[in-house]
């Protein structure tokens, strides 16, 4: 596959080599494609994953518990979510 790339993501992407943040354009190009990657996972699904994990640390999970879980946590959710935008 070839892609091309405008002249601004071209020199952001040399711009982020000469920094030291990527040695060459396929480690940049790899990075990006991960973020775009993380950004399509949705809160529910992040939601499921995490409320998952936490039912095997803590053993069983009133429902009373989960929704006190997702309520307290609302707040980091929508941090997250907007670190993907």
């Amino acid at each position: 596959m070839n892609i091309t790339l405008n002249p601004e993501q071209e020199k952001f992407i040399q711009s982020q080599i000469a920094k030291g943040k990527y040695t060459n354009i396929q480690q940049a190009v790899d990075a990006a494609l991960k973020l775009l990657e993380k950004q399509e996972i949705t809160p529910t699904e992040l939601e499921k994953k995490s409320t998952h994990q936490l039912d095997k640390l803590a053993g069983t999970w009133t429902e009373t518990d989960e929704i006190e879980f997702l309520e307290n946590t609302k707040p980091f959710r929508k941090i997250e979510t907007n670190l993907w935008k």
